[in-house]
């Protein structure tokens, strides 16, 4: 995909190549908290050179795209999102830096409201100009609580070839198998912004996803600037699944980590941190607030 940006100050147009989205093999497994581990693991390269792997930096970040909340493109909106697997789930972090403070306002209209991300599947890859039962919207949304901090929801819908159906909320649904979902505010490894604001880590089973990849519609809003990120830039809403975008999951690890060795006292801690999350693969059940 092609994109045109300008060089600021400078008047220049220049073309950038947008990478095609991928989800790699994960090298280390999230902890869906709401909170982004910058604990360190130091390895060396097969080059010599040392990395650091945290908690999502074996993905490839991926650009969302700002709008005005009336749909028009544009805008100083910055997010991110990134996607890895292993044999069981995908994790998908929504990183939106530019978005500082969740906000609720029942005064606007529709799901305007409240800051909000939403991840949609078209889990046979098979398109269509409406929702069918292989496709789902998975939505959390993040309001201010009376004490001063925050609370949060989420829900999802499945398609009914009309549309989508009424919001399941019940937990133990079989659309909940495996999903974990949790924001946060706070500090990402980032190029935009060394500031807190919110982020979001999602867990999905892949029983329902396929082995190949997925096709998505990722959705932010901001209610403080009315500014909305999603990516791709034509899926305007949920319903239209041909407009989704294409997920390629890779069985590798992303190229920078593919020929890595850990020093030693590093290894150990890996090791241990592999059996903790092993032990952690049991289910667990998610307490969702109701929705707004």
């Amino acid at each position: 995909m092609l994109l045109l940006r300008f060089a600021a100050g400078a008047g220049q147009v220049f073309a950038v190549q947008e990478q095609t989205p991928v989800a790699f093999k994960a090298i280390r497994l999230p902890n869906v908290d709401g909170r982004y581990d910058t604990s360190l693991i130091k390895a060396v390269d097969s080059a010599g050179n040392t990395i650091t792997v945290d908690e999502w930096n074996d993905t490839r970040r991926q650009g969302l795209h700002s709008f005005f909340s009336n749909d028009t493109m544009g805008g100083k909106a910055v997010a991110e999102f990134s996607m890895k697997f292993d044999e069981n789930y995908l994790y998908v972090l929504m990183d939106y830096m530019t978005n500082a403070n969740p906000g609720y306002d029942p005064g606007k209209k529709g799901e305007l409201i409240i800051d909000s991300f939403s991840i949609a599947f078209d889990t046979m890859r098979n398109g269509g100009q409406l929702p069918q039962p292989d496709d789902y919207v998975f939505v959390m949304t993040i309001r201010p609580a009376s004490n001063g901090g925050w609370g949060y929801s989420w829900y999802a819908r499945q398609g009914t070839g009309n549309g989508w159906s009424q919001m399941i909320s019940d937990p133990s649904s079989p659309v909940y198998f495996g999903f974990q979902a949790r924001p946060g505010i706070g500090r990402t490894n980032n190029n935009v912004t060394k500031s807190p604001h919110i982020f979001a880590e999602f867990r999905f089973s892949r029983t329902f996803l396929g082995s190949e990849g997925v096709r998505v519609r990722i959705f932010g809003y901001d209610l403080e600037t009315d500014m909305i990120v999603r990516w791709p830039k034509e899926a305007i809403s949920t319903m239209v699944i041909d407009l989704y975008g294409d997920i390629v999951f890779l069985a590798q690890v992303i190229p920078e980590f593919s020929s890595f060795l850990v020093a030693p006292t590093s290894l150990v801690v890996a090791f241990g941190l592999l059996r903790t999350y092993r032990r952690k693969r049991r289910l667990k059940s998610c307490c969702a607030l109701s929705d707004p």
